[in-house]
């Protein structure tokens, strides 16, 4: 790489940044939900949502589908409460229970291996769950399961929000399955 394409990208990396940076700062503002005052996190996978929707969508609209998404599950973005930890009331405990579950019956011996190195399943999936697996995934693929989980969501049948959440843990479960040797060959957590 010639030292003008160097500066070329590094200018428009700083431009994306500065993309990023403008849309975390007006959401920052954006406290409410459902007329309560809430506190939401800068998550690693917030970050990561933001960057693959300003691949397609402008700051102004890149703001709004964030907004949105996480108006839909907005405890897996808080700081006051964490979703996956919380108490009975928690908004994904039954799921997460019935995931672990499904892991237990399915790959026995990953969950055996999560448990000898001490590490809770909820930690080892929590990235990709809220990143909404915007790493995960090519663009086509993350765009229709986005869909999927909001669509859902939005729905006023309690069968819809339902299979929504189970769009979203579905491919927390792949992408164990498609890691299992990896995890199975660990001696440490990393």
């Amino acid at each position: 790489m010639s030292p003008a394409d160097k500066d070329e990208y590094l200018m428009e990396a700083k431009g994306k940044m500065r993309q990023v940076l403008r849309v975390l700062i007006l959401w920052s503002r954006n406290k409410r939900n459902e007329g309560q005052k809430v506190s939401f996190s800068y998550t690693l996978g917030l970050m990561k949502i933001l960057q693959r929707l300003l691949t397609f969508a402008d700051e102004e609209q890149a703001f709004w589908l964030l907004n949105g998404i996480v108006r839909m599950i907005p405890r897996l973005f808080s700081t006051d409460v964490s979703c996956l930890l919380g108490g009975r009331n928690s908004v994904m405990r039954n799921e997460m229970t019935a995931f672990k579950a499904i892991l237990r019956e399915n790959l026995p011996r990953i969950c055996d291996k999560l448990h000898l190195l001490g590490l809770p399943i909820e930690f080892l999936i929590y990235d990709s769950l809220t990143s909404f697996y915007a790493n995960y995934f090519s663009s086509d693929v993350v765009l229709r399961l986005w869909d999927l989980i909001v669509f859902n969501l939005s729905n006023k049948y309690k069968v819809a929000k339902k299979r929504a959440l189970w769009y979203f843990m579905a491919p927390a479960y792949w992408i164990l399955r498609e890691r299992q040797e990896d995890i199975l060959r660990a001696f440490t957590v990393e």
